[in-house]
């Protein structure tokens, strides 16, 4: 379940939390907890991601065949311990997402 709790800044403009932690992904270098990283999924990228056995998630949009990065429309994240993704990662799911909001494949 997702949760959508709204704030408002002071530029008028409104931004859920999980916005909020899309901004903290793309700035701060700490991992994120595995349950947080499946939120922002579920959201983008419902249906299209699959928790494997081990401990990767698989990401599928044909939407990102466009980057380089992504190859095939796909992209690896990999969880640390079972409980953690890297930032390196983080970053991955947000450049992701912001290409797709870009061309207009998702909505924010």
């Amino acid at each position: 379940m997702i949760l959508y709790i709204v704030s408002y800044l002071k530029t008028g403009e409104y931004m859920s939390k999980i916005q909020k932690v899309l901004e903290r992904w793309k700035t701060i270098g700490q991992p994120a907890p595995r349950k947080q990283v499946e939120n922002v999924l579920e959201r983008y990228f419902p249906g299209r991601y699959k928790v494997s056995r081990g401990s990767h998630i698989v990401v599928r949009h044909p939407g990102l065949r466009g980057l380089p990065q992504f190859a095939e429309g796909r992209f690896t994240v990999a969880i640390r311990k079972g409980q953690k993704v890297k930032p390196f990662y983080l970053r991955d799911i947000v450049r992701a997402i912001e290409y797709l909001v870009e061309t207009g494949e998702i909505k924010e």
